[in-house]
């Protein structure tokens, strides 16, 4: 795969990321926020066990991850724009 591929190939990725953001991101924030307002009425009503923290909290952490794996692919991908558009104009 040529260098060109790879850059085209992580634009595309950026494009579908980019998607992803403007659909789900409200959703994600939505469900994390409902995670951690679940752990602290479980802590205020002293109903909280060290198995709803960690189950809470891994699902806080899964959610992180997906939005930042969202936002490494949009960043990658307008940087490989800029490398593409760079080489273009070199050209």
């Amino acid at each position: 795969m040529s260098e060109a591929d790879k850059l085209q190939n992580q634009i595309g990725e950026g494009k579908v990321a980019t998607i992803m953001s403007e659909q789900f991101g409200a959703v994600i924030a939505e469900l994390k926020g409902r995670r951690l307002e679940a752990l602290k009425s479980k802590f205020r009503q002293g109903k909280v066990s060290q198995e709803d923290l960690l189950v809470e909290v891994a699902g806080i952490v899964a959610y992180d991850d997906l939005e930042a794996e969202i936002k490494r692919k949009i960043t990658r991908g307008n940087i490989a724009s800029h490398e593409l558009n760079k080489g273009a104009t070199n050209a």
